[in-house]
């Protein structure tokens, strides 16, 4: 009698290590490079967002005008940083995009390099106007483009965030602010109430 001939299973049978309190891992084996890459960027890019429309709010939520440049892009897999044009306080130019200078780079490194700058700028003006006291942790170094600085953990006013509602807080308004944002732009009005709310906690 002939035997069959033995089907090959589209799954591969995997040992399941016991890490304790109900977690579990599978070790995968060889996960290709390149898209570990992709993954890691766009979380990248989705926690500088996130932090990106923190600060935008806390700065609102301390009586800032901040005027948003158009979206040349929408991101279509990570959320969407954006391009502040200028940030106001009681008639008082506090930051303009034209005023940083020249920022060195091909389109790509500029672009990472206004976002950076903007993001240290952002946290000074929050430390100086909103008692805004924070750790932070930097993104890698690079000879082309400048560092990211990353919050750990923030204090303002005597409440605390952490990281986590950093990215709470920050993807809520974030998702806000890409909806509303038009061709023209986007002008946020001090003590917008639908931006406010996220800290009146």
């Amino acid at each position: 009698m002939k035997r069959p001939t033995p089907t090959k299973s589209a799954f591969i049978a995997k040992r399941i290590e016991t890490e304790g309190n109900g977690v579990y891992s599978v070790f995968c084996g060889n996960v290709d490079r390149k898209q570990t890459l992709l993954t890691s960027k766009r979380a990248s890019t989705n926690r500088d967002a996130a932090q990106q429309s923190f600060l935008i709010g806390l700065l609102v939520n301390n009586g800032f005008f901040i005027k948003l440049k158009k979206l040349y892009k929408r991101g279509k897999t990570t959320k969407q940083l954006f391009v502040i044009e200028s940030i106001w306080k009681e008639g008082i130019n506090c930051f303009d995009i034209d005023l940083i200078g020249n920022i060195p780079g091909d389109k790509k490194v500029k672009r990472r390099n206004i976002d950076a700058t903007t993001n240290h700028i952002m946290l000074k003006i929050a430390g100086d106007y909103c008692s805004l006291s924070y750790d932070v942790k930097k993104g890698k170094t690079s000879s082309k483009s400048y560092q990211m600085e990353r919050i750990n953990s923030a204090t303002t006013q005597g409440k605390v965030f952490d990281s986590k509602m950093i990215q709470i807080i920050g993807t809520e308004i974030n998702q806000n602010l890409t909806s509303w944002i038009t061709s023209s732009g986007l002008e946020i009005h001090p003590n917008d109430f639908r931006i406010c709310k996220y800290y009146n906690i």
